[in-house]
């Protein structure tokens, strides 16, 4: 679903975070911890009026052991995006019948 206001716009799945601002006197270390992969939580409140109406907590987890991250560039892969691999498997033998 497409953002109707706020910092960002379009659809972006991660948009809520990585678009957040700081609050006065909060801590700056929280925002440097989404680019780095580190592992957060956020409250989330909607309030109406002034008054909250609804709260959650989302809770970003680390990437599971054995994921690797690989980026790629326009100039050579054609995108600039960060791919992440699932763990390597051990090897496996297909049958067909």
């Amino acid at each position: 679903m497409k953002s109707t206001s706020g910092s960002y716009t379009g659809a972006n799945p991660m948009g809520l975070f990585e678009f957040m601002k700081p609050a006065k006197g909060s801590d700056a270390e929280f925002f440097s911890s989404i680019s780095k992969m580190k592992p957060f939580t956020v409250t989330l409140a909607a309030t109406v009026d002034g008054h909250t109406v609804a709260t959650a907590v989302a809770r970003r987890l680390p990437m599971a052991k054995g994921v690797t991250r690989k980026s790629l560039r326009p100039g050579k892969d054609g995108v600039y995006a960060d791919l992440f691999l699932p763990p390597r498997s051990t090897t496996r033998t297909i049958r067909n019948w």
